[in-house]
């Protein structure tokens, strides 16, 4: 999970430098934390529809807080990474 976090973060730091900043989609990062588990396996763990997850992961729709603790529950993060994730998305207007 650390590297996962790291990833995420160096990636934006590499963006930062080269000027052109595009925070990852919450989706990006769930995708990368899902691992092998399909949509499906993911979905039902976290107790909803397929559908809505892969819109969370194309970025057409936000993570809630009700979500976010799901995921950090599901992937032993906490649920502020998953708000923090979506906030920093909303913040650069996509």
């Amino acid at each position: 999970i650390e590297s996962m976090n790291n990833s995420i973060a160096t990636r934006g730091a590499q963006a930062m430098l080269t000027g052109m900043f595009n925070p990852p989609t919450p989706g990006m990062a769930l995708l990368e934390y899902m691992g092998d588990s399909s949509i499906d396996q993911t979905a039902a763990k976290l107790g909803v529809e397929a559908d809505e997850l892969t819109a969370i992961i194309d970025g057409d729709f936000p993570i809630s807080a009700d979500l976010a603790i799901r995921l950090g529950r599901l992937f032993g993060t906490s649920a502020d990474l998953w708000i923090g994730l979506q906030a920093q998305y909303d913040r650069a207007g996509k």
